[in-house]
């Protein structure tokens, strides 16, 4: 369904014909749709529509869909969305979608050639799910220096909340402190200097610290994955490092909420989601597949 109009007749037919193959071999089946508008929830708006659609073969939920959702050319809305099911979490994992649309939609695009960049998108995707040659390489865990990652996580998931609680006993510190627990309130109150020099912080105070300092730092690594001028080799850490992070902040306020919060807890592994995708010109029919496989939101 392209109800832009950013496809010729000659690049709808080469991408129905690709998306019939695949679905007559039992691959996959693409959806993809052009809008111009999706409404103000995109994401629930791809949901519905991969759900109502049923793309995807029942048995596999190997269904993919692609929806650009234009606003009128509004750059502050616009966004290219993808839907994935299950069955192709493993072929089509987030960061290699996000490198396609970054190295073949976005150039296209920028050139006035949106459906040049759609049509050499679903050709890239026919040969990722054939295991052909790709002219895109993956961008997966082992290109990425797994020990600078860890360092990365365990940088941002202690330096910034130590830091935090060591300024915050600091600036509210007091030089004087009972010297000793009062029993009889009618007794003078006798006080002792603290000592000079920095207060060192809590385990409590540091672990509330560090929940204060991750939500910020989460909102940024999330906003930092739809920024195409970051490297793709730089935006390939945010998936690892966001989800770790993100397990680790969980840790924290279930130790915190427990009185236990001096506890320093693990990471967990895995990837965020940043999907982008290719097209199809026409809805067709599916075999019911279902979604949740995957999926987000890139502003173009």
């Amino acid at each position: 369904m392209d109800r832009l109009d950013w496809l010729t007749s000659s690049q709808e037919s080469e991408i129905n014909s690709i998306n019939r193959k695949l679905d007559e071999e039992g691959i996959a089946q693409i959806a993809v749709v052009t809008l111009d508008d999706c409404g103000d929830d995109q994401q629930k708006f791809r949901n519905d529509l991969f759900r109502t659609w049923g793309i995807g073969h029942a048995n596999d939920n190997d269904g993919l869909l692609i929806l650009v959702c234009w606003y009128g050319g509004d750059p502050a809305r616009r966004s290219l969305e993808q839907e994935t099911g299950y069955g192709l979490e493993g072929t089509l994992p987030d960061i290699l979608t996000g490198r396609v649309v970054d190295e073949l939609f976005i150039p296209a695009f920028q050139d006035g050639r949106p459906g040049d960049g759609l049509v050499a998108m679903v050709r890239e995707y026919d040969g990722i799910l054939r295991d052909e040659p790709q002219s895109v390489p993956p961008s997966s865990s082992s290109e990425i220096n797994i020990p600078l990652a860890w360092l990365i996580i365990g940088m941002l998931g202690s330096v910034p909340g130590l830091a935090l609680a060591t300024l915050y006993v600091n600036l509210w510190r007091s030089e004087r402190e009972p010297a000793t627990l009062q029993v009889d309130p009618w007794e003078p109150t006798v006080y002792e200097v603290r000592p000079r020099g920095i207060i060192l912080p809590k385990l409590k105070q540091v672990a509330l610290a560090e929940i204060v300092s991750l939500i910020p730092i989460l909102a940024l690594i999330y906003i930092s994955l739809n920024f195409p001028s970051i490297p793709p080799d730089i935006r390939a850490y945010g998936p690892i490092v966001g989800e770790n992070l993100f397990f680790w902040l969980i840790v924290l306020v279930f130790f915190n909420s427990q009185g236990l919060s001096g506890g320093r807890g693990g990471y967990g592994t895995g990837g965020w989601g940043r999907s982008r995708g290719g097209w199809s010109s026409s809805r067709g029919s599916f075999g019911g597949g279902r979604s949740g496989g995957g999926g987000s939101s890139k502003r173009f």
